[in-house]
């Protein structure tokens, strides 16, 4: 159900660790869990496993009249009481934006009155369904992570009494830009950079600026990077006023948060278009500000990061016909697959679909959603395709054998899910 529900897998793991960590306090945490939000979602969420806030809020009040709630699951109505809360204030959006709000206050006695239980819920609420990813996240504490955004001006100060001469008007500074999220600082200077915050060639920020909170991981950011960004923020097309390090904050920004910098940013390059001044420095400004290379993002040049374009070259040469790799059918959601054929910048593969339980194939794959695996060479695998020795029927034979096993271990699961889903 979390793998239906939850925006990625790197937001289910998460989820998955947070389990863990209850159920080495209270073995019970996850049965009841799965009783609160089973018996919240009633008949009307049996087929899609959402529960509207409305029902969750009615059914939280009538445990509490009757006295369903336990020991432990008292100790969930702040959480409940939060998560109902946010749907009616309009801040808790499905997946990624999911909200969490402290400080509710303390836990109604199990026989509240109606009156005294309903005081903290009794505004409008929204109709949007809560998921049981959505319930989990917030039950188990999953906190939102603050992004800011760090300003540095370029002119050291000197633009407010520079602009004026130079395009007819001040401005308070001429912006470089990063993200910072999870401790770490995302810029792009040709390459897309991973640092550690503070510790680009930009030096200290000028202003840092709180832009909003997010649910979405570490991992879920550089994910996104690597599969969707990659290729459109390089070095070759890098341009100090039309594709720059604040046209990259603002794509991560929306990203993680759904909104825009401010403009007083990205309208920036509007005003120096016209200008001889953009026009005499540009090549130069190109050069100095979207050259830095993938070795100057690393752990020897800004405190022990990551960049792209280090890598991709060698993993993309590292995927081989008959190889295993990591495919991401879907963003966010990887899968082993089998190259079986590659041409340029694309492949194609084989994958077992878990939903359709049949294997699969998907022409054309961009390189950008296929990591090659440590293991998944075919010299390191016993079966062998046709095409790489073996002979054919041999080969044929024991593709099938391997199928039939790949598929009785996934049915066997999906079973095991299945119970674990109606309960």
């Amino acid at each position: 159900l979390l793998q239906v529900q939850a925006p990625s897998c790197f937001a289910a793991a998460q989820i998955k660790d947070l389990l863990k960590e209850r159920l080495r306090k209270d073995p019970l945490a996850l049965a009841c869990l799965v009783e609160l939000f089973v018996t919240c979602c009633g008949s009307e969420g049996e087929s899609n496993a959402m529960v509207s806030p409305t029902r969750m809020r009615d059914e939280i009040q009538r445990l509490l009249e009757e006295g369903g709630l336990g020991p432990a699951e008292e100790d969930y109505w702040q959480s409940l009481e939060t998560l109902v809360a946010n749907h009616n204030s309009g801040t808790v959006g499905l997946g990624p934006q999911l909200s969490v709000r402290s400080g509710s206050g303390p836990r109604p006695k199990a026989r509240a009155s109606s009156a005294g239980s309903s005081a903290s819920l009794s505004e409008e609420l929204s109709q949007e369904l809560i998921t049981y990813y959505d319930f989990l996240s917030v039950m188990l504490n999953r906190r939102k992570l603050e992004v800011q955004l760090f300003r540095y001006d370029l002119s050291n100060g000197k633009a407010k009494w520079l602009t004026p001469f130079l395009v007819g008007h001040s401005i308070a500074g001429i912006w470089h830009t990063g993200i910072v999220v999870c401790g770490k600082e995302y810029w792009f200077g040709g390459h897309i950079f991973e640092s550690e915050r503070g510790t680009t060639p930009f030096g200290t920020p000028t202003q840092i600026q709180t832009l909003g909170e997010t649910m979405r991981t570490r991992e879920d950011l550089w994910n996104f990077i690597q599969t969707s960004l990659v290729d459109e923020f390089t070095e070759a097309n890098y341009d100090v006023l039309t594709h720059n390090c604040n046209h990259f904050s603002n794509t991560i920004s929306k990203f993680l948060l759904n909104e825009s910098l401010p403009d007083e940013i990205m309208k920036q390059p509007d005003i120096f278009m016209d200008s001889w001044i953009a026009q005499v420095l540009r090549p130069t400004l190109n050069r100095g500000l979207g050259t830095f290379g993938p070795e100057q993002g690393g752990a020897e040049g800004f405190g022990g990061g990551r960049a792209t374009g280090s890598s991709a070259k060698t993993d993309w040469q590292r995927v081989e016909v008959g190889a295993l790799v990591s495919y991401e059918y879907v963003h966010g959601w990887p899968c082993v697959a089998r190259v079986l054929g590659k041409a340029g910048e694309t492949c194609d593969v084989r994958w077992l679909d878990l939903a359709a339980r049949q294997f699969k194939v998907q022409k054309g794959v961009s390189r950008l959603l296929v990591r090659p695996l440590s293991f998944a060479k075919p010299s390191h695998w016993t079966r062998t395709m046709g095409a790489v020795g073996g002979g054919g029927a041999q080969a044929q034979g024991l593709e099938k054998k391997e199928q039939f096993r790949v598929v009785q271990f996934m049915e066997e699961q999906l079973r095991k899910l299945t119970v674990i889903g109606s309960m």
